[in-house]
């Protein structure tokens, strides 16, 4: 494991320094591996379809067509027949993990368990098309004090309620055809906890201050994630801030096609429910040489029902390198 000296922001009250890392706030880490990237060439660009999609974890109370045992079969097919390239999948329980893998038999898989960093418990991740993209290096972050370790958010983020393990995974990507790398990330930000607005604010700052140690080589960066936080909330300034939100962009270069929202709570009323009450909650940022061809909420379903409480989003980018 690699120890780097990071940049960090003045907006962190995390006190991260080089060298001698305080006992309350150690220096961050990437994770298990080092980020690594191949020589860059110049002058190409690739264009990749990239989604984010948080599948609902495994629950008890789930019966009929949210039961996972009839989703599972239409989450992958929807991966499928809308061909994304790359999927930063969230809310992977660790009874869906064969289920995916099985059913996505042409993407590699890279997923994080929350609860010891590797497999257990609720996961997030990254996949990917096999004949298109190779994967150069991959890790893992926790959204915490002690970034390098399995932790929540405490003490030091929360007042009075911790958090969750929350993790970010992340992995540098080679496209095949042209050669471009790029680095991908995908996470799931905490809901449900008294100090939530908090934690999430912490942990955006968070990443975008991992950044440097992540991408020192300065690739393209593909941020996706369940946020669940407004557009109007602090943590989406503060990313903002670092990244390009695709959505925007996509508005402001007249390419974002369909629904505002994206969490639909598997509600079927009003028809525009995804327009009038459905929260935009998962997010695709970029940052660097990366332009969006194409946005779009994906609100397809099968036998009249959605997949998960959570459309997918998704974004075709063209990634250049100079």
């Amino acid at each position: 494991m690699r120890k780097s000296c990071l940049f960090i922001p003045a907006i962190l009250s995390l006190a991260f320094s080089c060298g001698k890392a305080s006992p309350e706030t150690p220096a961050p880490d990437p994770g298990p591996d080092a980020p690594a990237v191949e020589p860059q060439p110049s002058g190409r660009s690739a264009q990749v379809t990239v989604a984010t999609y948080n599948i609902r974890c495994l629950k008890s109370e789930d019966t009929g067509y949210k039961a996972w045992s009839w989703r599972k079969g239409n989450v992958c097919a929807l991966v499928e027949d809308e061909a994304f390239g790359v999927v930063g999948f969230q809310e992977v329980s660790e009874g869906m993990v064969k289920d995916l893998t099985d059913g996505l038999p042409a993407y590699d898989f890279h997923l994080v368990g929350r609860e010891d960093g590797v497999s257990k418990g609720e996961s997030v991740g990254i996949v990917w098309r096999k004949d298109a993209f190779r994967a150069v290096s991959k890790g893992r972050f926790f959204l915490s004090a002690t970034p390098d370790v399995v932790s929540s958010p405490y003490p030091g983020w929360t007042s009075s309620d911790p958090g969750r393990n929350r993790v970010v995974a992340w992995a540098v990507l080679t496209h095949l055809e042209s050669g471009v790398s790029f680095l991908a990330l995908s996470t799931h930000l905490e809901v449900g906890k008294t100090d939530e607005v908090v934690i999430r604010q912490k942990s955006a700052e968070l990443i975008a201050a991992m950044l440097p140690s992540l991408n020192p080589s300065g690739l393209p960066v593909i941020l996706v994630g369940d946020m669940n936080s407004k557009p109007t909330e602090t943590s989406a300034a503060i990313f903002r801030k670092t990244f390009t939100d695709t959505y925007l962009a996509a508005e402001a270069a007249g390419v974002r096609e369909g629904w505002r929202g994206s969490f639909n709570g598997h509600n079927y009323t009003p028809d525009d429910y995804l327009d009038t009450q459905g929260l935009r909650i998962d997010y695709i940022y970029i940052r660097g040489t990366v332009s969006v061809d194409r946005y779009r909420v994906v609100d397809t379903r099968y036998g009249g029902y959605y997949p998960s409480d959570h459309c997918p989003v998704m974004t075709r980018l063209t990634l250049q390198t100079q």
